[in-house]
């Protein structure tokens, strides 16, 4: 009768001595090694040329007591204005009425009525009627 009372104590003996075996089992496996990386070579230079984003910009803002009414930017030849979105009438931000955003307002058709320097406006028209070629299609590569 003695048996059956040390049997459960000598399953917790065994899986005492055998948990930390298979712990220490677990921890021995070594991870593979990395891959061997290739060194690629670098492409050539792009075909299209890269603008410095700070050349011919220019920036605007109006203010109203603090608050930003509106701002006029000049990029280049174009120009355009970003106002804020403000609700109209009892329209809560959210609401069905409302809108999330507001689109930039380009400026057209715009005419200089003074005539200005002819000069200037030759050498526009001039640069305005020069287009540069598309670049050269690159050849075909070979695979092998």
């Amino acid at each position: 009768m003695r048996i059956p009372k040390l049997l459960p104590l000598i399953f917790a003996c065994i899986a005492s001595f055998a948990l930390p075996q298979l712990t220490v089992a677990q921890q021995r496996a070594v991870a593979p090694a990395p891959p061997q990386l290739e060194r690629l070579d670098e492409g050539e230079a792009p075909a299209t040329p890269i603008r410095n984003p700070e050349s011919n910009n220019r920036i605007v803002e109006k203010r109203e007591r603090g608050q930003v009414t509106s701002i006029k930017v000049e990029r280049g030849d174009s120009t355009y204005y970003l106002k804020p979105n403000t609700q109209v009438g009892s329209a809560l931000h959210g609401d069905a009425q409302s809108s999330a955003t507001r689109a930039p307002q380009w400026q057209i058709l715009e005419f200089d009525w003074g005539g200005g320097d002819p000069e200037k406006a030759r050498d526009a028209a001039a640069r305005a009627a020069t287009v540069e070629p598309p670049p050269a299609p690159l050849p075909p590569s070979k695979k092998q």
